[in-house]
């Protein structure tokens, strides 16, 4: 129930992965141990890049808000409020896109 910290490779809030394939797989430890790294990794990216951006608000959709441990990893590790879209939802991007759609139409109503 361990996973491997391996370096993550965030720079100016861009994340990049390349290097990831090749460290998993020359892994000795157990499939299981690999998926908790993989995702352990892209945790703690996420976290270092809201964490240059300075965000106070943080919106999750996708893949990354259908997973429950990376939910609980970001809600304890990004030092900001964290919105997740609900777990059915969060397969389907376009969900998350039509919120936002949604959301920046509701602010420029207010602003007329």
């Amino acid at each position: 129930n361990h996973a491997v910290h391996l370096k993550t490779a965030v720079k100016d809030g861009y994340m990049n992965f390349s290097g990831l394939e090749n460290k998993l797989k020359q892994m000795q430890e157990e499939p299981s141990i690999k998926a908790r790294t993989v995702l352990l990794t892209i945790g703690e990216s996420i976290a270092k890049a809201v964490h240059f951006q300075n965000a106070e608000r943080v919106l999750f959709v996708g893949g990354v808000a259908s997973s429950e441990f990376l939910r609980e990893y970001l809600k304890e590790n990004i030092n900001a409020k964290v919105f997740f879209a609900q777990g059915g939802l969060s397969s389907d991007n376009a969900v998350g896109i039509a919120e936002l759609a949604k959301r920046k139409e509701q602010i420029l109503c207010r602003n007329r």
